[in-house]
């Protein structure tokens, strides 16, 4: 199987945030990964860019975040 991995980038630097990532959907709050499974998180930021040898994902935080938890970075189940 190919799954994903999710990473925000930072500064230059890569910080991963989920791997396993079978589905990526853009919605108004950001990026929302969700596992094989059905395991979902949301990051506020923005998709720069998919590797799709390396099965890589990156996303850029909104402007003024610092990481997943200044950037937004949420359970599903808080979600809607």
């Amino acid at each position: 199987m190919c799954q994903g991995t999710a990473y925000l980038v930072v500064g230059g630097e890569k910080e991963k945030v989920m791997s396993e990532i079978a589905w990526l959907e853009p919605t108004a709050e950001g990026i929302r990964l969700v596992r094989l499974f059905g395991e979902a998180q949301t990051v506020a930021g923005r998709l720069v860019g998919v590797d799709f040898l390396r099965a890589t994902i990156l996303i850029e935080p909104e402007t003024g975040s610092s990481g997943p938890r200044a950037s937004g970075l949420r359970p599903a189940e808080e979600e809607r």
